[in-house]
């Protein structure tokens, strides 16, 4: 039984993490136009907002060095994707990935300001990136399967 716990704990565990790690890879595989992706998203933000606004000046500042903010993103991506896939750290790495997480659904799928034909894809990808969310909270909570938790409950 013990074998199996452990076994499912990692299909799970890499499920869930092969997605920031391809994508952090491809970020950095392609750097330049992951920087330009990035200031056009960061002026449709600071467009959404006056100059006035807390909004817009957390946007500026935040995106004034795109290639800081691109190195925070893969990082957290990268490092985060990596310790929960090889279980070392799970709870740190699940935390790095939810920071990553939660900014990058509510900035980047914004179903809500979507156009009525594109309502429903950035719904479900919003929805998609809830759910991991979940999974990755779990994670956070309750860490890996180790010797000590499965031979307890075996």
């Amino acid at each position: 039984m013990f074998f199996i716990k452990v076994s499912f704990a990692f299909l799970g565990r890499m499920f869930i993490s092969l997605i920031f790690i391809l994508s952090a890879i491809a970020k950095i595989w392609d750097w330049q136009k992951t920087e330009e992706t990035l200031v056009d998203l960061s002026s449709k933000m600071m467009s959404r907002f006056s100059s006035h606004d807390v909004f817009f000046q957390v946007f500026s500042t935040m995106f004034s060095s795109v290639t800081v903010v691109l190195a925070i993103i893969v990082f957290l991506e990268l490092v985060g994707g990596i310790l929960v896939f090889l279980g070392i750290k799970v709870r740190l790495g699940a935390f790095l990935l939810i920071v990553f997480l939660i900014p990058t659904t509510i900035i980047m799928h914004p179903f809500w300001e979507s156009p009525e034909n594109e309502r429903m894809f950035q719904i479900i990808i919003f929805l998609k990136n809830i759910s991991i969310l979940g999974g990755l909270i779990t994670l956070m909570v309750f860490g890996k399967v180790s010797d000590k938790s499965a031979s307890k409950e075996s």
